[in-house]
């Protein structure tokens, strides 16, 4: 038997971070619902349609207008009975559509409700939406990434969203367990840019000790050599020495 086994979740978010998370807490057992629009969330048609597959797998599908009495009924009575609650609304739209954490949690006090924001459900910036690659020219991610003294770049994939949903997924996992332990359910509050700051506190702390931006360095590494790219006659090759023993091991199978 998995871990979550026998846990219901009602997964409401869209795109990558709480998919993510929803996903994750199905591979361990859960029984998942993903709660869409009627006509699905407005990511299905990126990638040939290959988009939501990917981030729903080991889930169950529901669509249901929440802007009706017949739709809020039924969540609302799935709600009674589910352990974990998961949205991805901008502050204050689950509020207003009926199921904010203070009505949920009368309905159900033992449920586990996450929300995912880009800048968290309190604060001056909690009423912007956030999206990844926003977040990663603010947080100085972007300023990291790029070749040496060349111009930044966005990191090709989605690693704060991603990382958002590893975060929801152990926070929810965390809760449960609590729950064994008071009884209670309660509520988790997770931000892109909380998470996306957390990736770079070894620069935002080396900031704070010298002064000074540590350089972009491409593939490479100021720390660490050898640690890039190489060309070679078929195709690149990345190599690591990333300690004594492994340059050791490294300059043995050279022959050097």
């Amino acid at each position: 038997m998995l871990p979550l086994s026998d846990t219901l979740v009602l997964d409401l978010t869209q795109v990558i971070a709480g998919p993510t998370a929803g996903q994750i807490l199905g591979d361990m057992g859960a029984d998942v619902i993903k709660v869409e629009p009627l006509q699905g969330e407005h990511f299905r048609p990126h990638f040939g349609g290959a988009w939501v597959p990917s981030m729903n797998r080991n889930k169950r599908g529901l669509a249901l207008d929440l802007r009706t009495a017949g739709g809020r009924d039924v969540l609302m009575r799935l709600v009674r009975k589910a352990d974990v609650f998961m949205e991805a609304f901008t502050p204050g739209v689950i509020d207003k559509l009926g199921f904010g954490w203070d009505v949920v949690s009368k309905e159900n006090p033992r449920l586990v409700y996450a929300s995912i924001s880009g800048y968290g459900q309190t604060g001056p910036y909690s009423h912007r939406a956030g999206y990844d690659p926003c977040i990663q020219a603010e947080i100085g991610l972007m300023d990291a990434t790029g070749p040496y003294q060349g111009e930044m770049c966005r990191v090709g994939t989605a690693p704060i969203d991603y990382a958002t949903g590893l975060a929801c997924a152990s926070g929810i996992a965390f809760a449960l367990l609590g729950r064994h332990k008071t009884g209670k359910g309660q509520r988790l509050d997770l931000s892109l840019f909380d998470v996306g700051m957390h990736m770079m506190s070894h620069w935002i702390t080396n900031l704070g000790l010298t002064g000074e931006d540590p350089e972009r360095m491409g593939t490479s590494n100021s720390l660490i050599c050898p640690l890039r790219v190489f060309s070679t006659r078929t195709q690149p090759i990345f190599v690591a020495g990333t300690n004594d023993a492994f340059w050791r091991i490294l300059c043995t199978a050279l022959g050097r």
